[in-house]
């Protein structure tokens, strides 16, 4: 009927017009894509485009931790695979090819535990066959596998100034990286930083083929297998291996490691020398880096213990990773200093590694600010107009600084936090030399300070009221404790150690 023609012929042209409609929508975003990748290109920073064989991202399963674990993570990554070209403006860096295994081309998959839940996730990138892609022009730092983490970290100089700080500690060797602007599919994800992983080449952690890089780990439970749990650490906690992989691992080698961790923790949990079993300093010297820079997540700042062989070498901290929660602990040590998950309550209570930690505070002092200012400064002028007009493209994911505000964050941080740290290492050391034992003038102690055994002020006041304080703690609080008179113009008189531990 002609009633049913022209139903007929309406709906082909709804059809008609919805397919119209859905290709000019494609055509307006591909138009708003290449839009955007032309400005990028105009920006000085390396601009990564991914270009995905399927056209997805990679997925994961977000999972909250068993009984008696933490933290969040993501399981079952799914893996893409595609073609990465990178390039800074009409120079190309980097062309990974067509994806065809172990030739040419990239997988990526999503990386990390809690930065996972961002709406752009940081990713694992491995090339098919090994480059470097921060061109460095040296064979040694080619590898196949990388990192790109996102916005989290990119929002501030935490990382750069971090690893600054951590070498300055001792810390042999830290991941090189740079600002990248990353597009995947036509779509840009933000400013991410690319940056080496943790692995055992010449050109990274330098850990001969023999040797071993163990992470002592909060989220071992989202690991398959080869992870165990030492001695003297909560159940929290479990070592899990990046190198070997733990797929890779054998049973020898697996009980080996496990061992040479579980005598080091035997020996420094029942006040056995361990001098001859963990390298101090860098033990040590990871502490301090923590500590100057007021790390607020224990347990997830990521520690790495190395040992090069199966031979004489000792248990040696690898590099600081996580730098996300530093410049938190404002007015107190970085949690890592005092929790039971790692060894920083046990190394604190002995005093030879507490002069090993209070010297080489002495030797970072001078040295610091210094330091500081010159990566600060370099970001800001190798970096600052470039990634201020990439925030600007990105910032759909909510407001970001600038690198003027990047800038200011860490020299507020340093301002305060060298004065502080000044006065409570030095406190660390409780004073039993006969010479500081000498009595003050009668009447001339004004007020009374007592500090733990860690630096902290437990008790500011009077004489007679620092006596009573004193009294009413001696059976309830456990430690040794520094009790320093002060004079009128504020000048230490004496110090005595007034508790034993």
């Amino acid at each position: 009927s002609m009633s049913y023609i022209t139903h007929t012929f309406r709906l082909a042209l709804a059809v008609a017009f919805a397919a119209l409609a859905c290709v000019a929508s494609r055509a307006q975003t591909a138009a708003q894509s290449d839009s955007i990748v032309d400005q990028l290109r105009q920006i000085n920073l390396p601009l990564m485009n991914i270009t995905t064989v399927e056209g997805k991202l990679p997925k994961s399963t977000y999972v909250s931790p068993p009984d008696g674990c933490v933290g969040k993570s993501i399981v079952r990554k799914s893996t893409v695979t595609g073609r990465l070209v990178m390039t800074l403006g009409d120079s190309l860096l980097y062309d990974s090819g067509t994806f065809q295994p172990d030739s040419t081309g990239i997988t990526l998959h999503m990386r990390g535990n809690t930065s996972s839940y961002n709406l752009t996730p940081s990713y694992k990138l491995k090339l098919q066959q090994r480059a470097d892609l921060l061109q460095r022009g040296e064979r040694i730092y080619r590898n196949k596998h990388w990192a790109l983490l996102n916005q989290v970290t990119t929002r501030d100089f935490k990382t750069m100034v971090g690893q600054q700080v951590a070498m300055l500690c001792g810390t042999r060797w830290e991941p090189a990286n740079r600002f990248v602007n990353l597009v995947i599919d036509g779509s840009y994800r933000g400013v991410y930083l690319l940056i080496e992983t943790v692995k055992e080449s010449e050109g990274r952690c330098n850990v001969p083929l023999e040797g071993y890089v163990t992470e002592c780990d909060s989220y071992w439970w989202t690991k398959n297998d080869s992870n165990f749990h030492s001695n003297n650490l909560p159940y929290t906690m479990g070592y899990t291996f990046k190198y070997p992989d733990a797929d890779e691992i054998d049973a020898v080698s697996f009980a080996y490691i496990r061992n040479t961790i579980n005598n080091f923790e035997d020996a420094l949990y029942g006040g056995q020398p361990i001098d001859d079993l963990f390298d101090t300093r860098s033990l040590m010297g990871w502490f301090l880096a923590h500590d100057i820079l007021g790390t607020w997540d224990g347990c997830g700042s990521i520690m790495f213990l190395i040992k090069d062989d199966r031979r004489d070498s000792r248990l040696r901290m690898g590099p600081l990773w996580d730098f996300d929660s530093i410049f938190k602990r404002s007015g107190e040590w970085a949690s890592v200093h005092r929790i039971q998950q790692f060894y920083g309550a046990a190394c604190f209570s002995r005093p030879e590694l507490v002069q090993e930690y209070v010297d080489l505070w002495r030797e970072v002092r001078p040295l610091l600010q210094e330091r500081v200012k010159a990566v600060v400064d370099s970001l800001c002028t190798n970096y600052g107009e470039a990634v201020d007009s990439s925030r600007v493209l990105a910032a759909r994911w909510g407001a970001l600084p600038t690198i003027a505000d990047n800038a200011k964050a860490v020299e507020d941080w340093f301002a305060e936090r060298i004065p502080w740290l000044d006065e409570h290492i030095e406190n660390l050391l409780v004073v039993q030399s006969d010479s500081s034992m000498t009595a003050a003038p009668m009447g001339a102690v004004q007020r009374m300070k007592v500090y733990a055994a860690d630096g902290r002020l437990c008790f500011e006041g009077t004489p007679d009221a620092c006596a009573k304080w004193v009294r009413a703690t001696q059976t309830s609080v456990p430690g040794a404790y520094i009790l320093r008179s002060i004079g009128r113009n504020g000048e230490v008189l004496r110090t005595e150690e007034v508790m034993k531990r």
